[in-house]
This record gives structure tokens, C-alpha cells and sequence, in this order.
């Protein structure tokens, strides 16, 4: 456990003095971002102008599923694609021979290595606390307990969209390459901005195998402002996202073995 913090630390510094390197690079990918969350919202305050509400979701309710949404994107594109992302790389490189002879966790060595800090601060946060200000938070109904079970359903589908990843990330170890595949999954979003009891019966079914980003978001909006029956989403969430973590171990540890059985 020393070790890894120590890892850590060591890596925060490193990474946060790469990122600040390509100021460039920041600043178009922060304006970028902001543009599109303004753009975004300007398009909902006009939406509920004519509309009033969408189903059951307020204008209010509507936001925080979005901020929701942001907050499930970020996650994703720093944490899970990043180091996704990097294995390929690496693979392509060479230089994912090195980090299986590294005396840590190749999984978590990968991830850390993965993460930039910098930009997951400034790109983020100023995107989440735009919406957090807009939001009237004494129209959104929400307590302690809905909050918590929320939680429990938006950890569990990100246990699923990890597998998810993993699954379009190993053919790198057999074919070379897997860029393609892992590009394809920023369409998991596409639906992540329709409330979750709009959705037809078969995509909120597939969303918990094939869709996990609708979970994450709708699913998650749905359970925390408690807008009806929510035990069989917190059920099926918790359930694949145990069965997520055991078919992710096992995805890896088979491929690992694949890998380094035809390198040796």
C-alpha cells in the first residue's frame, strides 16, 4: 500500500507537469468542452420554454441528469478510455513488455499511467460547477437515502462499462491494433440524455448489458429524484456489476496469458 502511494504521488507530479507542457493543447480542449456544455444548456432553457417538462422530468431534474451525464463522461474519457487508450498504445509500441516486468499491478500501474491529472481538473470541473450554478437546487427532490441507492446503481454500471472496454481493447493482443473499436464506444453516449422512463422497454433491457452509459445516467437520474419504482434498477445494476468484475478478471487474465504465452 506504501509503495502504491508513493507511485502515486510520484505520477501525479510527473503527469502534471507533462499536461501544463502543451498549454495549447489544454486550452483548446477546455474551450472546446465549455462551448459545447454552453451550447448545450442554451438548447435546454429553450427546449423547456415550449415543452414545460419532458415526462415526468422538470427542467431541474432535467440538469441533473445532465450534470450526471458530465460527471459519468468525465470518469469515463480520464479513467477507463485513458487507459484503455494506453494499452494499445503501448502494445503497439513495445513498451507494454516493460510494464508487465514492473514490480506492480500492470492494471493499476497502466490506469495511473493513463490519468492526466491537469486536464481532468480544469477541463471537468468548470463544466460541472456551470451546471451545478444553473441548477435550482430547491426544486430537485433528492435525499440522503435516493442519493446513496443512486450511487450504488451508477457504480455498478461503470463496473459494466469497464468490461465493456476490455472487450474492445483486447484484440490489440492479437491483431496489433484495437484503436478503431475503442473510438466506436463514445457512441455509448448517444442516448444518455433521455430520462430513463422514456426509453422503450427493449433499450432499458439492453442498457444493462450493452448500454451501460444509459444506467449510468438515466438509470442514476431516475433512482436519486425517486420518480417511481426503482428496487428492479438497483437489483439488475448491482447484479452486473458484481458479475462485470468477475468476467473482467477473467477477460484479462486470459488475455494476459494469450499474450504473454506467444511472446515468450
Amino acid at each position: 500500500m506504501k509503495r502504491k502511494t508513493s507511485l502515486l504521488w510520484a505520477f501525479l507530479r510527473y503527469k502534471s507537469q507533462n499536461d501544463l507542457a502543451y498549454l495549447g493543447n489544454f486550452w483548446a480542449e477546455l474551450f472546446s468542452t465549455f462551448f459545447y456544455v454552453m451550447t448545450f444548456l442554451v438548447f435546454v432553457d429553450l427546449l423547456f420554454r415550449n415543452i414545460g417538462s419532458m415526462g415526468d422530468f422538470s427542467k431541474n431534474d432535467f440538469l441533473f441528469m445532465t450534470l450526471i451525464g458530465q460527471f459519468t463522461y468525465y470518469v469515463w474519457a480520464i479513467g477507463i478510455y485513458a487507459a484503455m487508450a494506453k494499452i494499445i498504445e503501448d502494445v503497439r509500441t513495445g513498451a507494454f513488455d516493460l510494464t508487465l516486468l514492473r514490480p506492480v499491478s500492470t492494471t493499476f500501474y497502466n490506469t495511473l499511467s493513463a490519468i492526466k491529472p491537469v486536464y481532468g481538473l480544469f477541463v471537468s470541473v468548470p463544466n460541472i460547477v456551470l451546471i451545478s450554478v444553473i441548477i435550482d437546487w430547491s426544486q430537485v427532490s433528492v435525499t440522503p437515502i435516493s442519493i446513496f441507492l443512486g450511487l450504488l446503481v451508477w457504480c455498478g454500471a461503470m463496473l459494466i462499462l469497464a468490461l465493456i472496454m476490455l472487450l474492445l481493447t483486447v484484440p490489440v493482443f492479437s491483431q496489433g491494433d484495437a484503436s478503431d473499436m475503442i473510438n466506436a464506444s463514445f457512441s455509448l453516449f448517444r442516448l444518455t440524455e433521455i430520462p430513463f422512463n422514456l426509453l422503450p422497454t427493449g433499450i432499458k433491457f439492453m442498457s444493462f448489458f450493452l448500454l451501460p452509459t444509459v444506467v449510468a445516467t438515466g438509470a442514476t437520474a431516475y433512482v436519486m429524484l425517486a420518480k417511481g419504482t426503482v428496487l428492479p434498477i438497483i437489483v439488475a445494476s448491482v447484479l452486473m456489476g458484481t458479475v462485470a468484475v468477475v468476467l473482467y478478471k477473467v477477460v484479462w487474465n486470459n488475455a494476459m496469458h494469450a499474450y504473454t504465452s506467444a511472446s515468450s
